[in-house]
């Protein structure tokens, strides 16, 4: 298993975007060094964080939420992180898939010479129930092997 997340979602849930990594780097040496990807911000200050995201999804049809993968900085596979979903939503289903998925950073990201290669992920994925429309969420922990942990939580607004 791979660890880092980024974000390539549905029209609904969010086009595409960048817009969404987070780096979490480790303090072993920069052959090792290790990053998470969940949203534009360093978090080499605190690499232990809980992050809330509010996203959208349509009754009865699977979103794409995110993925999850971990780098180094030679852009290969860190060597595993553990991804599980802590809290299921109460209106539906959540689930993570192994898939292969390309890498984005920003350009000014240390690893941006990543960027447009494949790695393995887990992709995060929900399906509200049918005809259900209202609020759920979903609670998701990344553990990498440099000790890095990240909570996700979706809150989910079902249309």
């Amino acid at each position: 298993m791979s660890f880092a997340k980024g974000f390539r979602a549905p029209l609904l849930v969010a086009a595409s975007v960048t817009v969404g990594s987070i780096d979490i780097a480790s303090s072993q040496d920069s052959q090792n060094l290790v990053d998470t990807i969940v949203r534009n911000q360093n978090l080499n200050s605190n690499p232990n964080r809980e992050t809330t995201y509010d996203r959208f999804a349509v009754s009865g049809r699977k979103t794409r939420l995110g993925y999850y993968y971990a780098v180094k900085l030679n852009c290969q596979p860190e060597d595993w992180i553990e991804v599980s979903i802590s809290k299921q939503p109460e209106h539906g289903k959540a689930t993570l898939r192994d898939e292969t998925t390309v890498m984005t950073y920003g350009k000014d990201n240390v690893r941006s010479s990543c960027n447009g290669k494949s790695i393995k992920s887990k992709t995060l994925e929900y399906v509200p129930s049918q005809d259900y429309k209202g609020a759920d969420e979903i609670v998701v922990e990344a553990i990498n092997s440099a000790g890095q942990q990240v909570i996700n939580t979706y809150k989910m607004t079902v249309k």
